[in-house]
């Protein structure tokens, strides 16, 4: 008899404790998850502002130092094109090499350099101004395509 109502209590007390810890991990989730959608909605996607009219591009291959410079009306629409709809991701980032380093320089004679990770056809590609390391910025499937299309001419 005092084996059974061993059994029954203890039973009893792990239940007790098992109930507490998943009501306090489902408190958890429910207080981190409004917080996330929050800062994403806080955050939103901002596109990269440049800071005039386009005079030249040129692209780096930071691993064979192939340089591609852009100073055509059309090209430079393109590459224009490609790096105001680039779409800012939310948080801080920690990124290898990259691939590519573009420079931009606008036709009063100021500057702006990213780096550039080039996404394989049909995939997206990644640009970070290098002033801000810690912030990237996604550019489309299509544009990531027309990008390789103007790197490979």
């Amino acid at each position: 008899m005092r084996k059974t109502m061993y059994v029954v209590v203890m039973m009893t007390f792990i239940s007790v404790v098992l109930s507490g810890c998943q009501s306090y991990a489902t408190k958890l989730e429910q207080q981190t998850e409004p917080i996330a959608k929050t800062y994403q909605q806080s955050v939103g996607n901002d596109n990269i502002i440049l800071d005039g009219e386009i005079s030249l591009v040129t692209i780096l291959n930071l691993q064979d130092n192939n340089k591609i410079v852009f100073n055509e009306d059309n090209n430079l629409g393109s590459v224009n094109n490609i790096i105001v709809h680039a779409e800012k991701q939310p948080g801080i980032v920690d990124m290898v090499s990259p691939e590519y380093r573009v420079n931009v320089t606008f036709t009063d004679g100021k500057e702006s350099t990213f780096n550039l990770w080039l996404g394989e056809k049909g995939m997206k590609s990644t640009l970070m101004k290098t002033e801000e390391s810690h912030t990237i910025y996604t550019v489309s499937e299509e544009m990531t395509d027309q990008l390789s299309y103007l790197i490979e001419m």
